[in-house]
């Protein structure tokens, strides 16, 4: 980052021409990303080596030893800090919403799309408290005993006893997140024109909306449209199969189409397909499982 230039090219050829505003947000940019995945080790392995100069890959000595959880947080902390209210607070938008109307309406139009993968404000805020909710929880912070003595080769601890003051910091980073969104009427509570349950909840993976705080894209796009939204939906079309779907045991838990268990009724079957009607959006699944349509 520091070897990084301020800008990039001369403003009159506007060929490849970075200014220092757009540099100062791509850095904000990377900072996220390696608070982000420093963050996304840290849930997978807990604390791990921190790396803060650029390594050569060729050294056949090149080794670091793990950081400490109390490390890892500081280090994610810091870079999220930068973000929030430090060297780059002015360089990332609070959010990608553009518009000023409410979601009901599902018009993307108010929402800058092309840069979804892009963080913000909240994602950074959001990021923070997480963090610090997984750095006061027992399996960080003293409540997994195996965990305690756990060291590296030089004796140092890796994982450090419990200190309650983790929570109330915890509970500090959730409350700005919270009064952020309140303040830019993120999770506004909008009543819908038409009060269906089932709808609502349905809608909320179906469409860009002002929950949610970072979203990623679809894994393609085709240079002219803006970029796309990964769906995680209840079945909809045959291209479930390749989002997020129940597992089959949380659909058998449910009573079939004449009220009964599958095992009481007879008519249940899980050979073969058939067309089955969205109540929701009124969208026809064409040829989908029996084992998921009773």
């Amino acid at each position: 980052m520091d070897m990084a230039p301020e800008s990039i090219g001369d403003p009159i050829n506007a060929d490849g021409y970075i200014s220092v505003e757009e540099m100062r947000r791509y850095k904000a940019d990377v900072t996220y990303l390696l608070a982000y995945n420093y963050f996304l080790l840290f849930e997978f392995y807990g604390p791990t080596p921190i790396i803060p100069e650029t390594a050569d890959p060729s050294d056949e000595n090149l080794d670091y030893a793990r950081a400490s959880g109390d490390e890892m947080v500081g280090h994610i902390d810091q870079l999220l800090e930068s973000l929030i209210s430090g060297e780059y607070r002015d360089d990332l938008p609070e959010t990608i919403k553009t518009g000023t109307g409410d979601d009901s309406s599902h018009d993307n139009s108010m929402y800058n799309l092309r840069e979804i993968l892009r963080p913000t404000k909240a994602a950074a805020l959001a990021l923070r408290a997480r963090l610090w909710v997984y750095a006061a929880s027992p399996l960080f912070n003293g409540g997994y005993q195996e965990a305690l003595t756990l060291t590296n080769h030089d004796g140092k601890r890796l994982f450090p006893d419990r200190d309650a003051n983790k929570w109330q910091t915890a509970k500090t980073h959730l409350e700005a997140l919270l009064r952020f969104a309140d303040s830019k009427k993120v999770w506004a509570c909008i009543i819908p024109k038409i009060k269906d349950p089932h709808a609502s909840i349905y809608e909320l993976f179906q469409y860009y909306n002002d929950e949610i705080l970072w979203a990623g894209n679809n894994d393609y796009n085709d240079g002219t449209s803006p970029l796309k939204w990964k769906l995680v939906r209840f079945p909809e079309t045959s291209l479930a199969v390749w989002v997020m779907c129940f597992y089959q045991n949380i659909v058998d838990l449910f009573f079939t189409n004449s009220g009964l268990d599958i095992n009481e009724d007879p008519d249940y079957n899980e050979n073969g397909f058939t067309d089955w009607a969205n109540i929701c959006n009124e969208k026809t699944c064409r040829q989908a499982y029996l084992q998921y349509v009773h």
